[in-house]
């Protein structure tokens, strides 16, 4: 009897106090690797926020670079129409018709000497017309050359703003890239960190119930050592039963151990659950304790919203489920760069739906 009390009774407690301890082992190594990877991906997240921002701030000063450019190529087609418009005003001349008519009185004679006047005046027609020609096309010529410069000028500045327009323009796309593989960043860390919180809630569940009495479970280490005391009292009953000792109270009280002796007892022969506090501990220290009180994480330049429970995304801009993949032919044009595309069964992971971050890749140098 005494024997099977043993072989039975006292090996199930025994065998559940090890698997109880051995549930702390594993939720205590559960949590270790839940926290382990959690520092560097948060770096990582911050990381892709800097390249982010640094991105954003490239882009604004693209862009003032781009309005400056217009205002700048404004104001030299305002010029160049306003010297090209006084090249216009000198394209032409009109030339008043000659002073004098040739009028010949064949009365007089061969009408020699009204040719010889009429030649005079005319040659010197000429030559005052000749001099008023050169100096207006002087004037056309420098008004041309004016009118020239300030258009090639201005065509220039068009050229140049438009290339700042396709720089910033192209900047924006790799900014729109930058910002998608941040906020993929969060969310796969936000996704370890709710695995994290989860782990937590384990254990102290499991830490909870090893502190319970009077439960059905077998984690109740204060059951265990009341059922152990009793194990041990009945053991005695019985051998004094087997003694042919009578069963009165002073027999009881023999066979009661006093506290002391009772609590060395268990501790020999099953022991208290060690529940590894400080370890527990050293993984819910810094910012990423998963308490209750957690309810946003600090990224370098923002601070978002941040929800434990695994039934939801960790963050707002999350996708709720990854069902949606990015497929056979997404578009990877990031700016003026062609990136690579990732397999098509890749999961796109922000509620937005898939975007070049999820899809593609920067090809190899």
């Amino acid at each position: 009897m005494v024997t099977t009390l043993e072989d039975d009774i006292e090996d199930n407690i025994k065998a559940d106090a090890s698997e109880t301890q051995a549930a702390v082992k594993r939720s205590i190594k559960a949590l270790e690797d839940a926290s382990t990877p959690l520092a560097a991906m948060k770096a990582s997240a911050e990381s892709t926020g800097h390249a982010s921002q640094s991105c954003s701030d490239a882009v604004l000063q693209l862009g003032t670079e781009h309005t400056d450019c217009v205002t700048s190529q404004n104001a030299m087609s305002s010029t160049a129409l306003s010297l090209c418009e006084a090249k216009d005003n000198l394209a032409s001349l009109e030339l008043p018709t000659s002073p004098s008519e040739l009028d010949c009185d064949f009365t007089a004679g061969s009408c020699a000497d009204s040719i010889t006047a009429y030649k005079v005046a005319s040659d010197a027609w000429i030559a005052s017309q000749r001099s008023t020609i050169s100096t207006k096309y002087s004037a056309y010529t420098a008004a041309k050359e004016l009118c020239d410069t300030a258009t090639q000028a201005f065509e220039n500045k068009k050229t140049e703003c438009e290339g700042k327009a396709t720089d910033h323009t192209n900047k924006m796309h790799q900014c729109d890239h930058l910002q998608a593989a941040h906020q993929i960043a969060k969310c796969t860390f936000g996704d370890k960190l709710q695995v994290k919180c989860d782990k937590r809630a384990s254990y102290e569940t499991l830490v909870a119930q090893i502190t319970q009495t009077k439960v059905a479970h077998t984690h109740a280490d204060k059951d265990r050592k009341t059922e152990w005391a009793a194990t041990q009292q009945l053991k005695c009953l019985i051998t004094n039963l087997m003694e042919r000792k009578p069963l009165d109270s002073t027999a009881m009280a023999g066979c009661t151990k006093d506290p002391v002796a009772a609590e060395q007892d268990f501790v020999d022969n099953v022991n208290w659950t060690d529940t590894m506090v400080s370890q527990f501990e050293s993984f819910i220290s810094g910012d990423l304790t998963c308490d209750p009180t957690m309810t946003s994480i600090a990224f370098a330049g923002s601070n978002d919203a941040f929800t434990r429970d695994q039934s939801q995304q960790p963050f707002a801009y999350c996708a709720a489920t990854p069902d949606l993949t990015c497929g056979e032919n997404y578009n990877c044009v990031v700016g003026a760069n062609t990136y690579d595309r990732n397999p098509a069964a890749t999961k796109c992971l922000l509620s937005t739906g898939c975007t070049t971050a999820d899809c593609c890749h920067r090809p190899p140098l």
